[in-house]
């Protein structure tokens, strides 16, 4: 029986697409998407720095970012991997308290990216993942949903396996997503948010008139039931070998006075207490 071949040779249509010289790319009329993407990214947002191996689903964005941001807040920071991406946006947070954004491709810069947001999201870090990938092919970890763009926006070869169909965000709630993004992330206790947007809006143009939403405070502190903290307050009071695990959420130097409050509370004169935090 004859051995089949371990490859298949590439047909002559194949080899001439690999080899000839890549066309000129019409010229855009107008505005990008991207500039406004930016522009919506910078406003009123403390984010000094783009973490991100560069890949071709958001080359828009780079692009913007450089051009037309002037690489000035956000800078755009070149990594090797997308797991150290997020670990410096990480370690940034950490230094100076203020959330970073992390660019990747979807689905394999993702998941590359994958142990690194747990970390974060372990390690209560507010972190904003900006996931930038082709429309209508196969699912990705990050959701499922049908966006409006056809197969003519598709690029053919490799491409198409390394995308999926996913939640995405529309051009002109690209700014209203963002800030929302940003409180969620900001809100204590805080952590990582993924926005999820398609390649092909990056280099459209802008066609309608789309406004900036400013506000990027964060929503307010959550809080517990009075009810509830009352009837912990009594159970505490009450039990004989209390325990308390605050563990991450303590967060603000309010929060750290009440929990130290609610330690000697709960533990009394000559009372065992376990404490976890």
């Amino acid at each position: 029986m004859k051995r089949l071949p371990a490859a298949v040779e590439p047909m002559a249509h194949q080899v001439a697409t690999e080899t000839a010289v890549p066309k000129e790319m019409p010229h855009l009329v107008g505005k990008p998407n991207s500039d406004f993407m930016v522009e919506a990214s910078s406003s009123r947002s403390n984010i000094d720095y783009v973490y991100s191996n560069p890949a071709s689903s958001f080359r828009g964005l780079h692009e913007s970012l450089i051009n037309y941001g002037k690489n000035s807040k956000p800078e755009f920071i070149t990594c090797m991997h997308e797991e150290s991406s997020v670990a410096m946006a990480h370690g940034y947070f950490k230094a100076t308290g203020k959330p970073q954004l992390m660019l990747c491709h979807g689905t394999v810069g993702l998941m590359h990216a994958t142990m690194a947001v747990y970390n974060a999201w372990a390690d209560r870090v507010p972190l904003i993942n900006d996931r930038r990938q082709r429309s209508r092919c196969r699912q990705a970890p990050a959701g499922r949903a049908d966006l409006s763009l056809g197969a003519g926006h598709r690029r053919a070869g490799a491409r198409l396996h390394q995308v999926g169909r996913h939640a995405g965000v529309g051009a002109s709630t690209f700014a209203q997503s963002f800030v929302r993004a940003y409180r969620y992330a900001m809100t204590p206790p805080y952590g990582p948010v993924l926005l999820s947007l398609d390649a092909g809006l990056q280099d459209a143009p802008v066609t309608m008139g789309i406004s900036i939403s400013r506000g990027t405070s964060p929503r307010r502190r959550p809080h517990a039931d009075l009810n509830a903290l009352r009837e912990a307050a009594t159970l505490l009071v009450a039990a004989e070998n209390p325990v308390i695990v605050v563990d991450k959420m303590a967060r603000t130097r309010g929060g750290r006075e009440v929990a130290r409050a609610a330690r000697r509370a709960a533990a009394g004169p000559g009372r065992p207490t376990s404490w976890a935090a």
